[in-house]
């Protein structure tokens, strides 16, 4: 029977000695499926020095064991055609009982003289799977198997995938927050499309909020909603490293099982590293927060993290303004449970609101990567690009390369650093009618332009070779490489869906799958340079990320030239842009760019990026443009800022505010406005005027407080508050403030709920001056000439 379903999550589990692949899924109808696939076998390649047939029967004559003497069986060995690289070669494929008899033994064969090498033995084995039967989660397929009974809806016994031209179904979702005092599970939230809901195990009159006799009530009660609800998709805020973590605590704690799976699975850990993803088997537990952290912070200025910060930048939205210790004496006294409440669902909210963005592009880069929902939200860039190498691999018969060992991974570390982009140094101070172009997608259109791709470096039998003086490599010609196939397809297609953008309503659902489409692709095209760099990657190949950079500064420093030749200033260059001053450089600009793009290969071009009428580029200490730091005005007075404090997290809030007013009347051009503006802070400073939550510095305690060698002031401030009974964990952001009082800063550190005062010459030193004078030094102003304490001097070539 044909099925068109939806997979959303795949494992494996050993049944009587056999594999068994699971496969979970959705129909458009909203049905559940769960596929079982019992015929895929684990297999790895041998890749022999000589004859394959030879190597076949001697593999098949011989009994092979691991290490404690269990023999290890050889289920099959097919040789078929593939490619390493460029070359064709006959290569083994040798199948085995269960995936962990994988690489035991891959390494007796390894071994053998026949055998040149052996790859593909380290792909764990569901994504084996789903790339095998070209399955991409998110995107749906024609199943046809028997139908068979079990805990899900309907489940099927796989025979065949195919294509399906049906469209994906619509996926339930469901945001969740804890509220935890003394361990204990006081409140938990959830937000979803027609849902508000609050468990409590206290008094509360509002309609939204269910009240418990006990935690384990609510906690039971949690669990009963998601499965009631039987909801696709949770998401929520850091819930891999808190919530979660504190639910199966808890669970635990009455003898019962977190058994949030659709099949009745209950939750489990995956871990990578020092991290860890609650895996829920047949849903998609969709964690925002790691998703932030590798893949949308590059894009954010802010770099503070939590969810209030994020929420601000992203929605324009932010949490209420309570403290933890204020809702622990709340909770204590029975008092404001209301507000309390209310603070529980925002925070279920806000997470909603952020994953109506973001899970679209988590859901995008599945179907593009291959991956499962849970892993693309968890995965790195340079993860996210490798599984997507994989996949297309083998849509390509290549065989992919192995991951580098500890060993192999050291040696790449010591062959050093390549010379990255292209950086010209402005001359600080302010700029009338700057122009800024940019080249689209520098990195990627120069790998494919210039067939820049590992498997086409220095080959021996090469007619066309791409050579560059400056290296002893080339790059062939002959044959289009695998990493240039893949960016031309993924950049070509990218700018088509911006084009279909144009024509689609903003609010649409169409408007919402083509946007993050092209988000998806752009994160991968993008991240290909830095991928082939990476010491970890088994595509690796430092000559390619080397040659890229390289003609990536060559292309920036041609433009600049021809800027100059036209008779315009050039203001600044950075990688992939440069800035132009010129009174018609508007008008001139198509000229310009017509003349660049005509130097330039097949697929690269220079786009003109925006107009502003007023740039700003400060100094280094030694006077000297600085690079990276300048901030610029749009005809509408919008402001785009690169490089200040004010969009660094280790700068207080009345810092920030002071730099960013002070470029704001910089480029206004009211040079001495900005100084009064600084002035005035000090002054507020100084009569303690200034709130103390202006005054808070964030900064993340990576670790416990006592393992810290030498004392900062938030870790000092750490200490305190655990003297006053807070229990604050690693990898928590603190915010704290310098008060007045004898001893050093840190001494005199305290998180911000605990502080009543402030130390107004701190602020002054040490973060309001600082953060101006970054500005206004350019102009003649000094530290001393702020405060007050010396006269202004040397404004004359500004004036």
């Amino acid at each position: 029977m044909e099925t068109d379903v939806t997979v959303i999550d795949a494992d494996y589990r050993i049944d009587n000695g056999e594999v068994l692949i699971r496969a979970f899924g959705k129909t458009a109808a909203g049905e559940n499926i769960l596929i079982e696939d019992r015929q895929l076998q684990p297999y790895f390649y041998a890749v022999p020095n000589e004859n394959a047939e030879e190597l076949k029967e001697e593999i098949e004559s011989r009994q092979f064991t691991d290490d404690d003497d269990e023999p290890l069986e050889v289920r099959e060995i097919e040789i078929q055609d593939k490619k390493l690289g460029l070359e064709e070669v006959k290569a083994l494929k040798i199948s085995t009982d269960i995936p962990a008899n994988v690489p035991k033994l891959k390494y007796p064969v390894s071994k053998m003289q026949e055998v040149k090498e052996c790859r593909e033995f380290d792909i764990p084995f569901y994504k084996r799977f789903l790339i095998d039967r070209g399955i991409r989660p998110g995107e749906t397929v024609r199943v046809n198997g028997e139908q068979a009974s079990g805990d899900i809806e309907r489940k099927i016994l796989l025979e065949e995938v195919t294509e399906s031209d049906k469209e994906e179904p619509s996926f339930s979702k469901l945001a969740f927050d804890l509220e935890v005092i003394d361990e204990e599970v006081v409140m938990a939230s959830f937000y979803g499309e027609d849902f508000e809901k609050v468990l409590s195990t206290g008094e509360i009159d509002e309609d939204f909020v269910e009240t418990f006799e006990s935690e384990k009530e609510l906690l039971q009660r949690f669990m009963a909603i998601i499965e009631d609800r039987d909801t696709d998709i949770i998401t929520g805020y850091n819930t891999d490293e808190f919530d979660f973590g504190v639910l199966r605590e808890r669970v635990q704690k009455y003898g019962m099982e977190l058994s949030l799976g659709r099949d009745g699975e209950r939750m489990k850990y995956n871990r990578r590293g020092r991290f860890k993803g609650a895996r829920l088997k047949g849903r998609m537990h969709l964690d925002l927060f790691p998703f932030i952290s590798h893949v949308v912070a590059p894009g954010l200025d802010s770099e503070t993290l939590d969810l209030d910060s994020v929420a601000e930048e992203m929605l324009g939205e932010n949490k209420d303004e309570v403290t933890f210790e204020e809702m622990k004496q709340w909770w204590r006294d029975s008092e404001n449970l209301e507000k309390f409440a209310r603070y529980n669902l925002r925070d279920s909210e806000l997470a909603y609101r952020l994953s109506e963005e973001l899970v679209p592009q988590i859901m995008e880069l599945s179907r593009i990567t291959g991956l499962i929902p849970f892993d693309a939200c968890r995965l790195t860039y340079g993860q996210l690009t490798e599984n997507f190498l994989l996949r297309e691999a083998f849509n390509r018969n290549m065989l992919a390369p192995n991951r580098p060992t500890r060993n192999e991974r050291r040696r790449r570390q010591n062959q050093g650093a390549y010379e990255g982009g292209f950086v010209y140094t402005p001359d600080s101070g302010l700029y009338e009618d700057v122009s800024v172009f940019d080249f689209r997608s520098l990195y990627p259109t120069v790998m494919v332009a210039h067939n820049i791709s590992p498997e086409v470096l220095d080959l021996e039998d090469c007619d066309e070779k791409f050579t560059l003086e400056e290296f002893d490599f080339f790059f062939c010609q002959d044959e289009q490489g695998f990493f240039p196939e893949l960016i031309e397809g993924l950049v070509g297609s990218r700018y088509e869906l911006k084009e279909k953008l144009k024509d689609l309503e903003e609010d649409s659902l169409e408007y919402e799958r083509v946007y993050s489409r092209q988000q998806a692709q752009k994160i991968l095209a993008n991240s290909f340079y830095g991928y082939l760099g990476y010491d970890g990657a088994r595509w690796y190949s430092k000559e390619s990320a080397q040659a890229t950079t390289y003609l990536g500064r060559e292309y920036i420093e041609d433009t600049i030239d021809i800027a100059e030749e036209m008779g315009f200033e050039i203001v600044y260059g950075d990688t992939d842009s440069v800035f132009i001053q010129g009174e018609d450089v508007k008008e001139r600009k198509e000229s310009f760019l017509e003349k660049v793009n005509s130097t330039l290969p097949e697929f690269m071009e220079l786009e003109f990026e925006g107009y502003f009428v007023r740039g700003f580029f400060t100094s280094k200490a030694s006077g000297e443009g600085a690079k990276k730091k300048y901030a610029l005005m749009d005809e509408e007075g919008g402001l785009k800022i690169t490089g200040f404090e004010q969009v660094r997290r280790d700068w207080s809030p009345v810092a920030k505010e002071t730099q960013k007013k002070v470029l704001n009347l910089v480029l206004q051009d009211r040079i001495s406005e900005a100084a009064e503006e600084v002035k005035e802070t000090i002054e507020a400073l100084k009569n303690q005027e200034m709130p103390v939550e202006r005054l808070k510095i964030h900064t993340t305690l990576t670790k416990p407080p006592e393992e810290y060698g030498s004392t900062a002031p938030h870790v000092e401030a750490v200490k305190k508050a655990r003297k006053r009974g807070m229990d604050i964990e690693p990898e928590t952001t603190v915010d704290y403030v310098v008060t007045r009082g004898g001893g050093g800063i840190s001494e005199r550190a305290e998180l911000t709920k605990f502080a009543d005062n402030y130390d107004p010459d701190y602020y002054i030193d040490n973060q309001v001056v600082p953060a101006a004078v970054r500005v206004l030094k350019v102009f003649g102003y000094t530290e001393d000439e702020l405060k007050g304490k010396g006269r202004q001097s040397g404004l004359g070539r500004f004036s």
